[in-house]
Parts: structure tokens; C-alpha cells; sequence
């Protein structure tokens, strides 16, 4: 993203004084570059109450880069060490914990395990964790970008992505859910606007926002790609009715 546009958004965020959330993991790598760093600087010094999160293959994480990624004021991180078995090998939950502390021992940090397969790693500045879960029990169709054989679905229950979120793409393309994307022909329709063109309050109070919003608070037919999507998203109500999924 052109650090132009970064510091619009960031710009218009600190005028409502942002106290949520901002994830730096949008289909990316986010320590391959040390650009990351003056990012989260400027977003730390902009909005001090925010809460900088982000998710990485932890490739590229080392005890000195981690530091400097905290000082920079990243809040919290969540590294993710999918084991790298073959598709057809059963995944080992005992082996990927062995996996998880040879990695988080590198790191020279106190660390323990938690349940699943999980370890926290204590850091003065920073909430860390480090997850290996299987893959094949979490993966989704990320909207019928991705084709999973043995999974057919057809959404009908509400989704509070659109109402929490907004997921904005390098291009400045703003999405209503992490799992569309601007530069997958199928979801053109789920872009919402662009940065570049209008802030952000612009583009989340218009009327392709609003409708989509509308439709998904409740039970029934789905837009698409949102009717085939895969991820259960859903806390609006404890029980899903009959005949809903």
C-alpha cells in the first residue's frame, strides 16, 4: 500500500480518536518487510489507544526483530506454524507441539503451553502466542475463491463481519470480510469503495455497505458470494433454527 494512502486512513482514524483494533495480515507476510515497522510506529504515535495486532508464518522472526517490532508498538501477535505434512499424512498433534517449543525456545523467552495445540511466550510489551492447529479442520472455501472437494455449503445465517469489520486491500479497495478479495474477479461485487476516493466513514455508511449489512443481520438467503461461504461467523443468536446453516 502506498504509504500515502496508509496515512490517510490512519489520519482519518485518529480524528474520531480509533480505540479498536488494526490488523496488519491481509493475505501477506507482514514481516518480509521492514516497512512494517515505521507502519506501526505511525499508527502508535496517531492512536495510542489502539490495539496494532497482526498474524505471520513467523519465518522471519528472530529474538532482535521481535524486540523492535514491540518497540515499534505492535500489541499483539499471533504466529502460526502449520506443519508442513504431506496432504495425504495424518497430522501428528503430539509431533506439531514438539515443533511449536523448538520454535518458541529460539526465541530465548519464558513461554508455556496452553490447551490445543498452543504456547504463550511471555514479552515485556506484548501479548504472543504461537498456534499449530490442523489444517484440514479449519479450512474454508474463503468465499469460492477456494475450491475444497469434500465441502458444499450454502449459507442462510447472519454474518457480523460487515457490522465489525473493514478489511482494506493494498489497492485501497475496501472488503466486508476477510475472506474477499478485490483482486478475485468473482467478489468485484463485494468491493465497497475505495480509500483513495473517500474516507473510510464515507465508505462504510454508503448504501452498498448498508445493504449488505441489512441482508446478512439476518436468517435467509445470502448474496454472493456470501451464500456459499463456509465461515461460521455467526453470534447473534445461541441456537441456529431449523433448516439454516
Amino acid at each position: 500500500m502506498p504509504g500515502e494512502m496508509y496515512t490517510k486512513i490512519i489520519d482519518e482514524l485518529a480524528e474520531i480518536e480509533y480505540s479498536g483494533k488494526i490488523w496488519y495480515s491481509r493475505y501477506n507476510e507482514p514481516f518480509s518487510d521492514r516497512i512494517i515497522l515505521d507502519r506501526l510506529r505511525e499508527a502508535r504515535q496517531k492512536l495510542p489507544d489502539a490495539t496494532l495486532h497482526t498474524f505471520t508464518n513467523g519465518d522471519y522472526i528472530a529474538r532482535e526483530y521481535l524486540d523492535e517490532i514491540a518497540e515499534a508498538g505492535l500489541n499483539d501477535l499471533h504466529i502460526m506454524r502449520y506443519p508442513l505434512n504431506k496432504e495425504d499424512a495424518e497430522y501428528n498433534g503430539q509431533q506439531q507441539r514438539k515443533i511449536l517449543t523448538a520454535y518458541a525456545e529460539k526465541l530465548d523467552l519464558p513461554f508455556e503451553h496452553r490447551k490445543d495445540i498452543a504456547l504463550k511466550i511471555s514479552h515485556p510489551s506484548m501479548t504472543i502466542e504461537v498456534l499449530g492447529h490442523n489444517p484440514k479442520q479449519i479450512f474454508i472455501n474463503r468465499a469460492d475463491s477456494v475450491t475444497i472437494s469434500h465441502k458444499s455449503h450454502r449459507r442462510t445465517v447472519p454474518c457480523h463481519s460487515p457490522f465489525t469489520s473493514m478489511y482494506i486491500d493494498h489497492n485501497g479497495s475496501v472488503m466486508p470480510c476477510c475472506n474477499v478479495r478485490s483482486d478475485v474477479p468473482k467478489h468485484a461485487e463485494m468491493v465497497m469503495g475505495n480509500v483513495a476516493e473517500k474516507t473510510v466513514f464515507e465508505i462504510y455508511a454508503n448504501l452498498r455497505y448498508s445493504l449488505l449489512r441489512y441482508q446478512m443481520r439476518d436468517f435467509g438467503s445470502k448474496v454472493y458470494p456470501c451464500n456459499v461461504c463456509d465461515n461460521y461467523h455467526y453470534t447473534f443468536f445461541r441456537k441456529v433454527p431449523e433448516n439454516h446453516s
